[in-house]
Protein backbone atom coordinates (compact mmCIF):
# COMPACT_ATOMS: atom_id res chain seq x y z
CA UNK A 1 0.00 0.00 0.00
CA UNK A 2 1.20 3.50 -0.87
CA UNK A 3 2.96 5.45 1.92
CA UNK A 4 0.80 8.55 1.33
CA UNK A 5 -2.37 6.50 1.72
CA UNK A 6 -1.05 4.89 4.91
CA UNK A 7 -0.43 8.34 6.43
CA UNK A 8 -3.90 9.50 5.46
CA UNK A 9 -5.49 6.42 7.06
CA UNK A 10 -3.73 6.53 10.45
CA UNK A 11 -6.22 8.71 12.36
CA UNK A 12 -9.16 6.60 11.18
CA UNK A 13 -7.86 3.05 11.56
CA UNK A 14 -9.31 2.52 15.04
CA UNK A 15 -12.79 3.51 13.86
CA UNK A 16 -12.95 1.84 10.42
CA UNK A 17 -11.80 -1.59 9.24
CA UNK A 18 -9.45 -2.24 6.27
CA UNK A 19 -12.32 -2.89 3.81
CA UNK A 20 -13.55 0.67 4.30
CA UNK A 21 -10.24 2.08 3.07
CA UNK A 22 -10.12 -0.02 -0.12
CA UNK A 23 -12.65 2.33 -1.73
CA UNK A 24 -10.11 5.19 -1.48
CA UNK A 25 -7.11 3.46 -3.09
CA UNK A 26 -7.89 4.93 -6.52
CA UNK A 27 -7.40 8.44 -5.12
CA UNK A 28 -3.76 7.67 -4.36
CA UNK A 29 -2.99 5.44 -7.35
CA UNK A 30 -1.23 7.41 -10.06
CA UNK A 31 -0.91 4.43 -12.40
CA UNK A 32 -4.66 4.03 -13.04
CA UNK A 33 -4.05 0.26 -13.14
CA UNK A 34 -7.28 -0.58 -11.32
CA UNK A 35 -9.26 0.52 -14.40
CA UNK A 36 -7.40 -2.10 -16.46
CA UNK A 37 -7.79 -4.88 -13.90
CA UNK A 38 -9.79 -7.96 -14.83
CA UNK A 39 -13.19 -7.86 -13.09
CA UNK A 40 -14.20 -10.71 -10.75
CA UNK A 41 -17.35 -11.66 -8.86
CA UNK A 42 -17.35 -14.25 -6.07
CA UNK A 43 -20.45 -16.20 -5.04
CA UNK A 44 -20.31 -18.29 -1.88
CA UNK A 45 -22.44 -21.35 -1.19
CA UNK A 46 -22.20 -23.97 1.52
CA UNK A 47 -18.63 -25.30 1.26
CA UNK A 48 -18.21 -24.03 -2.31
CA UNK A 49 -17.43 -20.85 -4.24
CA UNK A 50 -18.18 -19.70 -7.77
CA UNK A 51 -15.52 -17.34 -9.07
CA UNK A 52 -16.72 -15.53 -12.21
CA UNK A 53 -14.04 -13.71 -14.21
CA UNK A 54 -14.97 -11.26 -17.00
CA UNK A 55 -12.74 -12.13 -19.99
CA UNK A 56 -14.36 -10.97 -23.24
CA UNK A 57 -12.94 -11.95 -26.61
CA UNK A 58 -10.94 -15.03 -25.65
CA UNK A 59 -10.87 -17.30 -28.71
CA UNK A 60 -8.73 -20.14 -27.34
CA UNK A 61 -9.14 -21.13 -23.68
CA UNK A 62 -5.73 -22.80 -23.79
CA UNK A 63 -4.25 -19.29 -23.74
CA UNK A 64 -5.73 -18.75 -20.25
CA UNK A 65 -3.59 -19.81 -17.31
CA UNK A 66 -5.64 -20.84 -14.27
CA UNK A 67 -4.01 -21.98 -11.02
CA UNK A 68 -5.37 -22.65 -7.55
CA UNK A 69 -3.24 -22.83 -4.43
CA UNK A 70 -4.66 -22.68 -0.92
CA UNK A 71 -7.08 -19.75 -0.87
CA UNK A 72 -5.59 -18.07 -3.96
CA UNK A 73 -6.81 -18.29 -7.57
CA UNK A 74 -4.52 -16.91 -10.30
CA UNK A 75 -5.83 -16.16 -13.78
CA UNK A 76 -3.60 -14.90 -16.57
CA UNK A 77 -3.46 -14.68 -20.33
CA UNK A 78 -3.61 -12.29 -23.26
CA UNK A 79 -6.41 -10.11 -24.64
CA UNK A 80 -6.20 -9.83 -28.41
CA UNK A 81 -9.22 -8.23 -30.06
CA UNK A 82 -8.68 -7.27 -33.69
CA UNK A 83 -10.91 -6.73 -36.71
CA UNK A 84 -9.60 -7.32 -40.21
CA UNK A 85 -9.61 -4.25 -42.50
CA UNK A 86 -10.33 -1.87 -39.60
CA UNK A 87 -8.13 0.43 -37.56
CA UNK A 88 -8.77 1.54 -34.02
CA UNK A 89 -9.99 5.14 -33.57
CA UNK A 90 -10.78 4.82 -29.86
CA UNK A 91 -9.25 2.26 -27.54
CA UNK A 92 -10.40 1.96 -23.92
CA UNK A 93 -9.18 -1.60 -23.51
CA UNK A 94 -5.90 -2.80 -24.90
CA UNK A 95 -4.56 -5.94 -26.46
CA UNK A 96 -2.29 -6.88 -23.61
CA UNK A 97 -1.29 -9.50 -21.08
CA UNK A 98 -3.49 -9.73 -18.02
CA UNK A 99 -3.08 -11.32 -14.62
CA UNK A 100 -5.43 -11.33 -11.68
CA UNK A 101 -4.82 -12.89 -8.27
CA UNK A 102 -8.00 -13.51 -6.30
CA UNK A 103 -8.03 -14.15 -2.58
CA UNK A 104 -10.82 -16.49 -1.51
CA UNK A 105 -12.50 -16.43 1.92
CA UNK A 106 -11.19 -19.92 2.71
CA UNK A 107 -8.81 -22.61 1.44
CA UNK A 108 -10.20 -24.71 -1.41
CA UNK A 109 -9.49 -28.16 -2.80
CA UNK A 110 -6.92 -28.04 -5.57
CA UNK A 111 -7.85 -31.50 -6.89
CA UNK A 112 -11.52 -30.64 -7.45
CA UNK A 113 -11.88 -27.49 -9.55
CA UNK A 114 -14.19 -27.08 -12.53
CA UNK A 115 -13.67 -24.25 -15.01
CA UNK A 116 -15.77 -23.28 -18.02
CA UNK A 117 -15.66 -20.36 -20.46
CA UNK A 118 -18.87 -19.11 -22.06
CA UNK A 119 -20.02 -15.73 -23.43
CA UNK A 120 -16.93 -13.91 -22.14
CA UNK A 121 -17.16 -15.34 -18.62
CA UNK A 122 -14.70 -17.75 -17.04
CA UNK A 123 -16.70 -19.60 -14.37
CA UNK A 124 -14.58 -21.41 -11.80
CA UNK A 125 -16.31 -23.77 -9.36
CA UNK A 126 -14.25 -24.36 -6.21
CA UNK A 127 -14.86 -26.53 -3.14
CA UNK A 128 -13.83 -25.87 0.46
CA UNK A 129 -10.81 -27.88 1.64
CA UNK A 130 -11.82 -29.95 4.65
CA UNK A 131 -8.43 -31.70 5.07
CA UNK A 132 -4.91 -30.27 4.99
CA UNK A 133 -3.48 -31.01 1.52
CA UNK A 134 -1.97 -28.22 -0.63
CA UNK A 135 -0.74 -28.78 -4.17
CA UNK A 136 -0.62 -26.24 -7.04
CA UNK A 137 -1.91 -27.50 -10.37
CA UNK A 138 -3.03 -26.10 -13.73
CA UNK A 139 -6.80 -26.37 -14.22
CA UNK A 140 -8.20 -27.32 -17.66
CA UNK A 141 -10.97 -25.02 -19.00
CA UNK A 142 -13.88 -26.36 -21.07
CA UNK A 143 -14.83 -24.22 -24.07
CA UNK A 144 -18.63 -24.03 -24.24
CA UNK A 145 -18.64 -21.68 -27.25
CA UNK A 146 -18.74 -24.54 -29.80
Amino acid sequence: MDRELMEWMKPFQKTFDQNFFKSFHHLFDNSQEQNKEVKVNLYEGINEILCVVFLPGIKDVDTISLKVQGNIVSVGGYFNIEFENFRSTQQEFENANFKRVIELPYTVREDKVDAEYKHGLLIIHLYRLLTGQHQENRIPIKNLED
